[in-house]
């Protein structure tokens, strides 16, 4: 359940991060086949793969070289929020550090990167398609 949680909250994510950086549409095409590639390349190439290496395996070895968690949360997330710095927006950067936190501390209190991961997935496919089509 918790897991399932957890991805839900990739929802509100999503529309907050559209809300921040009012992105356009990724592909204002939308034949059906054109957005499951767009949806298929976000969750492989950007969720996953960014899960999978800050809060998999930053944060875990972090967390064991220092020997605290709240200080591997919170170096993965300072991590993963660096990258954003290219999105020019300070508000959004400071927002994917805040979420990276709450996926960070999701998992060291059980969580799995799974549920990070359909929640960075739903947050990601939001902010390309369905809010650019809904606001």
């Amino acid at each position: 359940l918790s897991e399932l949680v957890t991805a839900a909250g990739g929802i509100p994510v999503g529309c907050s991060g559209y809300l921040l950086l009012s992105p356009p549409a990724l592909m204002p095409d939308t034949e059906p086949w054109v957005v499951l590639g767009g949806v298929v390349s976000l969750v492989i190439f950007a969720a996953f793969t960014e899960e999978f290496l800050f809060r998999g395996l930053l944060q875990g070895v972090t967390i064991d070289v220092l020997g605290r968690s709240r200080l591997g949360v919170l170096y993965a997330a300072m991590m993963a929020a660096v990258m954003y710095l290219g999105s020019g927006s300070p508000p959004y950067t400071l927002a994917v550090g805040f979420y990276g936190l709450l996926l960070g501390v999701t998992i060291v209190r059980g969580g799995s990167v799974w549920g990070a991961t359909a929640s960075h997935s739903l947050a990601l496919i939001g902010m390309a398609f369905v809010w650019p089509a809904l606001i």
